[in-house]
């Protein structure tokens, strides 16, 4: 997949009841061992759970991103009574800074955290999420991106970094479920 993991439990059995008594300690048992990586269940999509969360606190949301070319955004985009008042994709991290008045974007923690808060502030949103990366060439000659995502807002704060290579296509859609992620975990540690 593209950066999310499904995971299908099928039984055979008498009926529902039947099927759900002998799926249900299995689902259990994989709930506790994954804790926090299971965003959902049944046909929950992780920017319906990360838009439900950000409801259930009250919160909007600014995103800026330069390395997905707005698939994270367009996917929040989508959610019915979505939370996301603004969205930016802007590729030039120089021109990304300086629209922001930092002195850089790059892809690591401190700057990702800056830009995050940064948008925050000038959309008037109470959470902000920073998505950077830059795909170069590998030693092998393949796409490699480092990239990191980074949320903030009141009683929230947290970074994710990466690095990973592959189809530039498919690091970019990796990236949006990382970016998703990390505000959903962020999100998560909000009262």
């Amino acid at each position: 997949s593209e950066g999310e993991i499904r995971i299908r439990i099928a039984a055979v059995a008498e009926g529902d009841r039947g099927a759900a008594a002998l799926i249900d300690p299995v689902a259990a048992e994989i709930r506790s061992r994954l804790g926090s990586k299971v965003f959902g269940e049944g046909d929950d999509t992780l920017e319906g759970v990360v838009n439900a969360l950000l409801r259930q606190r009250n919160l909007t949301l600014a995103l800026l991103d330069t390395f997905t070319g707005g698939l994270a955004g367009q996917r929040l985009f989508h959610v019915p009574e979505s939370r996301l008042i603004q969205g930016m994709v802007m590729p030039d991290p120089g021109h990304a800074a300086a629209y922001l008045g930092l002195k850089e974007v790059t892809p690591g923690p401190e700057s990702a955290l800056a830009a995050a808060l940064r948008v925050k502030e000038m959309s008037r949103a109470e959470a902000g999420l920073a998505l950077l990366g830059v795909i170069q060439t590998g030693q092998d000659h393949q796409p490699v991106v480092k990239g990191c995502a980074a949320a903030a807002g009141e009683g929230m704060q947290k970074t994710f970094s990466w690095e990973m290579g592959g189809d530039p296509a498919v690091l970019r859609a990796r990236g949006a479920v990382v970016g998703l992620n990390t505000l959903r975990l962020a999100l998560l540690q909000v009262p």
